[in-house]
């Protein structure tokens, strides 16, 4: 057999199913690349007659073609790996948070984020990072999966000709999911992921959410009440009307409850930014600063459906500010 001096014998990358492998022939191995996977095969020993018993042994001396054997179960291992690793890998993922709140944050997951994690924490060798933007990674909040309407009609109309199940004047579930995953195009296999799905509750029967917000002691609506902070914008002096009022515990107790102003903001305009404004840097440091009308504070709720966890993470930062 001759001897084939390789300078490089790692042709293929660790972490990767192997793509090349250098050819037999019948003098042994030779140092030209086949660019496939070599098949699992064993060469066949003879063994060669020597002068006694003792001085027999096996010979590697010719790599002919019928003494390769196949190795037929190392081979169907590797086929059932094949299937396994197609329908467990994907590159496309669909990740769904409880608000906009939390949407937001997980921009960092995004490849084309500028502050990506996969930078950022090094999770990715630098080399490889043009790899990761290959990947389709679509974030949205679970708001989107609600069916919406898709012809605007009248009630009594719509109590007309809808008679089944299904309203024509609504998406299908095929049509709501369409829209939420436009973005994937054709891709297949998505792996979904519900992220933080404890902040989503079913309804009980009487209305009421499986879980409330036990920091809520109790709340009103400002209608009626004559609670008005004063603002100023464009030189005219106006007045505020928050949304709501609540004694929430932040962890003081009972006896030291946090009068909570609820703003549920729509659309973000100048005087609602004037109003937010003069409750947050102004109204409430005052009012808190006399010490005569225990303790107050101030959020704004730009997403209602994500109101609790809004809230929640709004006494955390207090709480751990307060430390």
């Amino acid at each position: 057999m001759s001897q084939v001096v390789i300078e490089n014998p790692i042709i293929n990358c660790p972490f990767e199913e192997p793509a090349r492998h250098f050819r037999f022939d019948e003098q042994g191995i030779t140092n030209t690349i086949v660019r496939e996977r070599r098949i699992s095969q064993y060469f066949v020993p003879i063994a060669k007659p020597r002068k006694t018993a003792k001085d027999r042994q096996l010979t590697f001396d010719e790599w002919t073609e019928d003494r390769i054997e196949e190795n037929k179960t190392v081979n169907a291992i590797r086929r059932l790996i094949q299937l396994w690793r197609e329908g467990r890998y994907t590159d496309s993922f669909l990740i769904v948070t409880p608000g906009i709140t939390i949407r937001d944050r997980l921009r960092v997951l995004l490849p084309s984020d500028p502050a990506n994690y996969y930078r950022a924490l090094d999770l990715v060798p630098p080399d490889l990072m043009d790899k990761i933007a290959h990947a389709k990674i679509v974030i949205t909040n679970f708001h989107a999966f609600r069916r919406r309407e898709k012809i605007k009609a009248a009630a009594l109309t719509k109590a007309i000709l809808h008679q089944g199940e299904d309203s024509p004047f609504t998406e299908s579930e095929g049509e709501m999911v369409r829209r939420v995953c436009r973005a994937f195009g054709t891709k297949r296999n998505i792996l979904a992921i519900n992220d933080e799905a404890h902040h989503c509750y079913r309804r009980k029967p009487d209305g009421r959410r499986e879980k409330d917000m036990d920091e809520v002691i109790c709340y009103a609506k400002n209608h009626g009440l004559g609670f008005l902070i004063p603002y100023t914008i464009g030189g005219v002096q106006r007045n505020y009307v928050p949304d709501f009022i609540a004694h929430v515990d932040d962890g003081h107790g009972p006896d030291d409850l946090l009068n909570l102003i609820i703003e549920v903001t729509g659309a973000k305009d100048k005087d609602k930014e004037a109003k937010v404004a003069a409750a947050q840097t102004l109204w409430v440091p005052a009012v808190n600063n006399a010490g005569t009308w225990d303790r107050w504070a101030f959020v704004e709720i730009r997403d209602p459906w994500d109101a609790q966890s809004i809230i929640r993470e709004f006494l955390a930062e207090r709480l751990l500010a307060e430390k």
